[in-house]
């Protein structure tokens, strides 16, 4: 009988080990479940992203075209927009001390009209005097500078 008790106990032990396995399987198969959810939760989340991400961007390509397609300067471009329209669009802002100093912390992404009203810059003169270029204008002489600011003279 003490074998028969042994036989016993050890397919008990089987059994318990056969219980305790099955328990663990399911709390892991639970928790792939959850990770699935999980991943395919970050995925929705990425293509919504990238979604609002491309109608951002064709949002932007089609302001951008707006900005430069009349071929002229107008006071919501850039600087770096003007600077493409005419490669003497930088003598031209320098004719207006607008960038042309190491004072200025103008650069290239700056709109053109609130960064010239910043430095006391007359807009339209500024656009006058760059959209002349188009036309086959020259290069205007330097503006005199605004009152209030310091002026060396090199001359001495």
């Amino acid at each position: 009988m003490t074998g028969n008790v042994a036989v016993y106990l050890l397919g008990a032990a089987v059994v318990l080990i056969a219980l305790l396995d099955w328990h663990r399987t399911s709390r892991l198969k639970k928790e792939v479940r959850l990770a699935r959810e999980g991943e395919a939760a970050v995925r929705r989340h990425v293509n919504a992203s990238y979604d609002d991400l491309k109608k951002e961007l064709a949002e932007l390509r089609r302001a951008v075209y707006k900005r430069t397609a009349t071929g002229r300067f107008h006071r919501d471009m850039t600087v770096a927009e003007a600077l493409e329209l005419h490669p003497d669009a930088g003598a031209v802002m320098a004719s207006f001390h607008l960038g042309g100093c190491s004072s200025c912390s103008i650069s290239e992404h700056h709109v053109l009209g609130p960064a010239a009203e910043s430095y006391g810059v007359d807009v339209d003169a500024l656009l006058t005097a760059l959209n002349s270029l188009l036309d086959g204008g020259a290069v205007p002489a330097p503006q005199p500078r605004g009152a209030g600011l310091l002026s060396v003279d090199m001359n001495v």
